[in-house]
């Protein structure tokens, strides 16, 4: 028999990325946590589509979705999402850091990867 003494936290997200006239995102994050039990649990989930130019990766739409959240003030974080459209991909990281200092963590797990605008299928 097991016995889970600790409780941990797991990260997991996908992103589909298909590139036509506009790079489009669909994507899905989700923070985790074990449970003493052994189980897991849904701890943070978005829902993240968002559009970016080819040719410069620059963001030009996004929209976040909150799913599952573990108090009420999160989805919150979510309405915010809209400040970082017309940012470069190659700033992103940064300027979330930047901008969101208080919901960073929640925004850096909802925040899509956009490739490099040299990116092609």
């Amino acid at each position: 028999m097991i016995c889970y003494e600790t409780v941990g936290a797991k990260p997991t997200g996908r992103i589909d990325i298909r590139v036509g006239e506009t790079i489009e995102i669909d994507s899905m994050f989700q923070d985790s946590s074990t449970t003493r039990g052994g189980g897991r649990v849904a701890v943070h989930e978005y829902h993240v589509t968002a559009t970016a130019d080819v040719e410069t990766g620059t963001l030009l739409t996004i929209d976040a979705d909150p799913r599952v959240l573990p108090y009420e003030e999160c989805p919150l974080a979510s309405l915010n999402v809209g400040r970082i459209i017309g940012t470069p991909r190659s700033a992103l990281r940064t300027v979330i850091l930047e901008q969101f200092r208080e919901q960073k963590a929640a925004l850096i797990s909802m925040t899509p990867c956009v490739p490099s605008p040299k990116f092609r299928r």
